[in-house]
């Protein structure tokens, strides 16, 4: 009879513990539902509020919003920006909006073989999301992902080939949204959606 009572108080103990534990999932997976629902759903840009910004030097237009920073590095790199709230000054982009756009030769090589070199030499970056085939407004090309430089946004990269074949667009998105209040990924998503060659 001992033995009976032992393995009831064992089953009893089990069956509480099990249940503490399925009660404890079941509240995180409520919490998470409740911060999926809550997550703000991106809006698109209004098309009111888009500049068009042709860039002949780099043979591609791309339509953006009045509050998002265009600037011209060197006359070969155009980088757009806009700060998030919790962004440091003279900090790696942390929080904010960050596309960067720069044009480069492809040599005697294809696209392909091109940015599958550039990524096997990269030691800076960590590649998480191998490179693959990506139609960005009917063009196409190229992208792969790796890990930020010391926070925790990945770079996402973007190359196209110009009309031209001599030349390809590099695109890198280091937006980061920490809040996920803001959405600059999405955001820069929807930019980049209007990106498109110059005839």
């Amino acid at each position: 009879m001992d033995k009976f009572k032992q393995v009831l108080i064992i089953l009893t103990a089990l069956s509480i513990l099990t249940s503490s534990c399925l009660f404890y999932q079941n509240r995180l997976l409520q919490k998470q539902i409740v911060i999926l629902q809550s997550k703000p759903a991106v809006s698109p840009l209004p098309t009111a509020d888009l500049n068009i910004f042709p860039i002949p030097t780099l043979g591609f237009s791309i339509k953006i919003p009045n509050e998002i920073d265009l600037m011209v590095i060197e006359g070969k790199t155009i980088r757009l920006f806009k700060s998030g709230p919790t962004q440091r000054e003279e900090a790696e982009i942390e929080d904010g909006l960050a596309l960067f756009f720069s044009k480069h030769p492809l040599g005697e090589k294809t696209l392909e073989n091109l940015i599958n070199e550039k990524a096997k030499n990269d030691i800076i970056t960590k590649i998480i999301k191998p490179m693959s085939k990506i139609t960005l407004n009917q063009i196409n090309g190229y992208t792969y992902t790796t890990k930020g430089f010391t926070t925790s946004a990945n770079l996402v990269y973007y190359f196209f080939e110009l009309p031209d074949g001599q030349n390809y667009i590099q695109i890198i998105d280091g937006s980061a949204d920490p809040t996920t209040k803001t959405n600059f990924r999405e955001i820069s998503m929807q930019i980049l959606s209007t990106f498109k060659f110059l005839d």
